[in-house]
């Protein structure tokens, strides 16, 4: 007899790796599309203000992420999610941290500044915690034109791109592991509905 919820549940499967290999492909162009202006339009910048005035120079010795990617895993699966601004000011967003930080003086205050974090013996992720993080287009002036401001959108909406193509990387990888289970227990059950019904062999 044939497993009719098992046929089912491949069939299922089937449309959804389908799908899910569509919104990859469309996903990657889009970011490939967005990596292209991006650069187009950074290209237009230095070229209307100057290359020097967009270059290596203005970077700073030290950055800091302004956008971070946090972990999660939704029906066994792992998903990627983007978290825009700086730590500090997701710690600060704790009423009860804040009220912490207005009964300091300003001695302690001044005190706290002049220490060194790294000399301390903190991490790079508690140094992180303690500076805001920075506009990168202001590295470059705060009248900047359109174009690099059009670069930098584009460049984050690639990163956007990038962790969504992670995400449909994971379902896809676990909905065709889950495929082959099922393709696997229904090629059992067809051997074993063949070797009940073979023949039995004559004896003479």
């Amino acid at each position: 007899m044939v497993d009719k919820k098992l046929e089912a549940k491949l069939d299922l499967l089937c449309v959804d790796l389908l799908e899910l290999v569509h919104e990859i492909d469309k996903t990657k162009r889009e970011q490939e599309d967005h990596m292209k202006e991006g650069y187009l339009c950074l290209a237009k910048a230095r070229y209307e203000i100057g290359v020097d005035r967009v270059s290596q120079l203005q970077y700073p010795s030290e950055m800091i992420a302004s956008v971070t990617v946090d972990r999660k895993t939704d029906q066994e699966v792992d998903q990627l999610e983007i978290i825009h601004g700086s730590r500090l000011e997701q710690k600060q967003e704790n009423p009860e941290e804040e009220a912490t930080l207005r009964k300091r003086n300003k001695t302690n205050d001044r005190k706290e500044q002049e220490i060194d974090p790294v000399k301390e013996g903190k991490s790079i992720g508690d140094v992180s915690q303690l500076t805001p993080s920075i506009n990168p287009i202001h590295w470059f002036g705060f009248l900047v034109p359109r174009a690099l401001r059009l670069a930098q959108e584009s460049f984050s909406k690639a990163i956007e791109d990038s962790c969504a193509l992670c995400n449909l990387q994971s379902r896809y990888e676990h909905t065709l592991t889950e495929y082959r289970k099922s393709r696997t227990r229904q090629k059992e059950l067809d051997d074993k509905l063949t070797q009940d019904g073979a023949p039995e062999p004559e004896t003479s």
